[in-house]
């Protein structure tokens, strides 16, 4: 569902219990998950979250990609072992807020959950297709003068640059 919200479709009830195609792959991909992060508990705990971190989008290949369970747990292994760092520390921090739900006498993991598989399914959009996910928010008009990022086809104000944009290279032949 979380996949369906960010690329703009609109969701309901019913897709709690669309998942007859990939219900048998999504049980067998969480219960190798599961082992593979209690066995990396055992080993001083780190290494479990290590593994969280690089099986965090193996269900979203299952649902979206349908692969099979070792497949997707492969495909988010091999996708993510050159950030592991940075795919440990993220699922890390979500799994934390996520946690804290339950801190507020359980109530408040009916935001912090959603929230956390939201932040999964973002990141695997924007990891595997290289983009800002597309228009799940409504449009709310003209964006203001002055703010990042311009609307598309503007150049930033003032000649500025955007903090992530790159300069153009210089041109070899001007002699500066």
């Amino acid at each position: 569902m979380a996949i369906r919200q960010i690329n703009g479709e609109r969701i309901s009830i019913d897709d709690f219990f669309r998942i007859g195609d990939v219900a048998a792959p999504l049980l067998g991909m969480s219960a190798l998950l599961a082992t593979a992060v209690m066995i990396g508990a055992y080993m001083c705990y780190i290494p479990g979250f290590i593994l969280s971190g690089l099986f965090m989008f193996a269900p979203a290949l299952v649902v979206d990609r349908k692969l099979k369970a070792v497949d997707a747990l492969t495909t988010s292994f091999n996708m993510l072992k050159s950030n592991w760092l940075m795919a440990t520390l993220f699922y890390f921090v979500i799994s934390l807020l996520s946690g804290l739900g339950v801190l507020a006498c359980c109530v408040g993991v009916l935001v912090t959950v959603p929230l956390m598989y939201l932040s999964v399914a973002v990141g695997y959009q924007s990891f595997l297709y290289g983009q800002q996910t597309p228009g799940y928010a409504p449009d709310y008009g003209q964006q203001a003068a002055g703010t990042w990022p311009p609307p598309p086809g503007q150049q930033p104000p003032y000649g500025q640059q955007h903090p992530y944009q790159q300069p153009p290279p210089e041109d070899p032949g001007s002699g500066t």
